[in-house]
């Protein structure tokens, strides 16, 4: 009798339990949405900028370019990127700035030179 109630209510917690759950995943929003809001915000910007230069804080660095890459603005980034590599002598930043230079269509021969003999 007990293995019977047993099955029974496994059965029904079974049951209860594939109902449909609803998602809390939000996929009206994209993630260059979300990316370009926090773009648009200057504080927020300026906030992690002196952090990751100042501080030598990478972590608000690599916040600061997913903001910066995400929102479509990597060229932008340029002189961050620059910065910390100067300041910090911080090697994802040295990344950034070939990465960002590279995908330059109007870089001039001295800084393509100054990139391959540097960098």
């Amino acid at each position: 009798m007990k293995i019977k109630l047993m099955f029974i209510i496994s059965l029904f917690l079974f049951f209860f339990n594939c109902k449909e759950k609803e998602s809390s995943f939000d996929s009206s929003v994209n993630t260059g949405e979300i990316y370009t809001t926090d773009f648009e915000n200057k504080i927020l910007r300026d906030s992690l900028q002196e952090k990751a230069i100042y501080s030598n804080d990478t972590v608000a660095y690599k916040q600061l370019r997913n903001i910066y890459y995400l929102s479509g603005n990597a060229d932008d980034f340029l002189y961050n990127s620059m910065i910390m590599y100067n300041r910090n002598n911080y090697q994802s930043a040295k990344e950034d700035v070939i990465f960002i230079l590279n995908r330059k269509e109007d870089v001039d021969v001295k800084t393509k030179a100054l990139i391959d003999n540097n960098f």
